[in-house]
């Protein structure tokens, strides 16, 4: 039987303090510790690294093992608290810890309320059961034999049911459960799909955790700000910011810079090919900035849009056809709308009716080809098991910037010359 691990039911708000101390001076560890549990894991770990090393082991020994274990991952020093605290919460750290990050074995809670299943109901003990923090939390028995997972009984069908019924016939056995291996995104996807209930974490037949909702909730908004970081073109910094030292944040930032540097560069290379049309035609220079403002803009809108769409509805690369159709449609209609507005700028600069129908066929054009290259690359990258975020806004737009060009200018080059 195991018990205990923090959890947000379906109406609980998350864990986030509205007021955030500087400090834990003056709490005891036990308080620190429930403090600690309520805030996001960047904030908690700031606060934690700023004590000393006696407060932070007896952090540990009073915190939440799921909550404790990623405040270790996050600590280079975690060796040292391991040796100071008991043997069997050593172990359950010493678990979550084995496990990769970003894997949900990283992230599930090992505690849970597990009975065999030939308990029968009359043979539960209720007074344990009820003052159970995690059978308060999930209002669920997990039913096991020698480890091995066999279903979960909820609370409803415990209390209804007769004292000479066992938990074994009462369990459902084709309730959803995930790997330990699984990526961390794919439980927000199990979660919902589970009606938010606990879902038990299984490796070769045996439970060894469940994640809950408020590890979906904390999941939400740890990716949220990853693909911020990644979708802004820089590396994860994997400690909070404000610890982040300036030569931290180089190394974090210059690697993108550079690559988004060199990428820019063909687009000189493109504007030198077409030197020719350029110096015929003045006015083509005009448009340039807007042309490939607009690309860029419009890629970014659908990678956005296709990125959160992966995480959360579950979009896979097997539905690539219907998303190309969905988003050339679209960008069929933004097209036709951005070109209109193209040729009253052009009317409005007096350029002339060519440059005019240049720029408005351009725009289509732009604007389809971004569509159709935002749609593919986000799921292409997630189906070679990378994160589809590092299709960042700055990497949309670099690309984009150059092959408008060629676009534009072979389209000036046909109308025109």
């Amino acid at each position: 039987m195991m018990m205990n691990t923090p959890v947000l039911k379906k109406t609980a708000t998350p864990r986030v303090a509205h007021k955030v101390s500087l400090s834990l001076v003056g709490m005891t560890p036990s308080s620190a510790a429930k403090y600690l549990e309520r805030l996001p894991i960047d904030q908690a770990f700031r606060l934690f690294s700023g004590e000393p090393r006696q407060r932070q082991t007896g952090i540990i020994q009073t915190i939440d093992v799921a909550v404790g274990a990623r405040l270790l991952r996050m600590d280079e020093h975690d060796d040292d608290i391991l040796k100071e605290i008991p043997e069997s919460q050593r172990q359950q750290l010493t678990t979550l810890l084995s496990w990769p990050d970003d894997s949900i074995g990283s992230r599930m809670s090992v505690v849970y309320y597990s009975l065999p299943s030939d308990r029968l109901i009359g043979d539960i003990d209720w007074d344990e059961l009820t003052a159970s923090p995690s059978w308060a939390r999930d209002h669920t028995i997990y039913v096991c034999d020698d480890g091995q997972f066999r279903g979960t009984v909820p609370e409803d069908v415990v209390y209804t049911s007769s004292d000479s019924v066992s938990l074994g016939s009462l369990c459902t056995r084709n309730g959803r459960t995930i790997s330990p291996l699984e990526d961390q995104e794919s439980v927000i996807v199990e979660i919902e799909a589970n009606g938010y209930d606990p879902v038990p974490v299984v490796h070769e037949g045996a439970m060894i955790g469940v994640i809950r909702h408020d590890d979906a909730a904390e999941i939400i908004r740890q990716e949220s700000t990853e693909d911020a970081e990644r979708q802004g073109g820089s590396s994860l910094l994997e400690t909070p910011y404000l610890s982040s030292s300036p030569w931290h944040l180089w190394k974090k930032r210059i690697g993108w810079i550079l690559v988004l540097f060199v990428a820019e560069s063909y687009t000189s290379t493109v504007l030198s090919t077409f030197e020719d049309e350029l110096s015929s035609v003045i006015a083509l220079s005009f448009f340039i900035p807007l042309l490939i403002g607009t690309g860029g803009n419009t890629g970014t809108q659908i990678t956005s849009t296709l990125i959160r769409a992966i995480a959360v509805d579950g979009v896979r690369l097997g539905d690539v056809a219907k998303i190309i159709r969905k988003e050339m449609a679209t960008g069929l209609l933004i097209g036709l709308c951005m070109s209109v507005a193209g040729i009253i700028r052009a009317t409005i600069l007096g350029v002339g009716f060519q440059v005019a129908l240049v720029v408005a066929v351009t725009l289509v054009a732009i604007v389809l080809w971004s569509s159709l290259v935002s749609a593919i690359l986000p799921l292409l990258i997630k189906k070679l098991r990378m994160d589809p975020a590092v299709v960042s806004s700055p990497f949309i737009s670099t690309f984009v910037d150059g092959t408008g060009l060629i676009i534009y200018f072979e389209i000036a080059r046909l109308l025109m010359f």
